[in-house]
C-alpha cells in the first residue's frame, strides 16, 4: 500500500531516488529505487580524507602509550635548547 508523500518523513523521502507506478494484473505495481548507500559512504570517506594513494588506510583509535621518562627527557631537552638559543645562563 502506497502512502501519500506528505505521510513519509523528509529523511525517508530523501533516500528515494525514483518511484515508478505501473498498472499490473492485480492493480497498481510500484517500483521504488533507493539512493546508493555505498556511493554516499564513498563521498563521505573522500570528504574526510580517508582515501589516499596507498591502498589501505588504518585508523588507530588508541593513542600511543609513551614512557614517562621519555616524555620528561623530551621536555628537558626542549628547555635546554630554548636556553641555548637565549644565550644560556649569562650572569651579569
Amino acid at each position: 500500500m502506497l502512502k501519500p508523500s506528505a505521510a513519509i518523513s523528509p529523511d525517508d523521502r530523501a533516500a528515494i531516488e525514483s518511484l515508478k507506478v505501473k498498472p499490473g494484473k492485480n492493480g497498481l505495481k510500484a517500483t521504488i529505487k533507493l539512493h546508493s548507500k555505498q556511493r554516499a559512504l564513498d563521498s563521505l570517506a573522500r570528504l574526510l580524507g580517508l582515501y589516499r594513494k596507498s591502498q589501505f588506510v588504518t585508523i588507530d583509535h588508541a593513542p600511543k602509550k609513551r614512557d614517562a621518562n621519555e616524555i620528561l627527557r623530551e621536555r628537558l631537552l626542549k628547555i635546554a635548547r630554548a636556553g641555548e638559543k637565549n644565550g644560556g645562563d649569562k650572569k651579569e
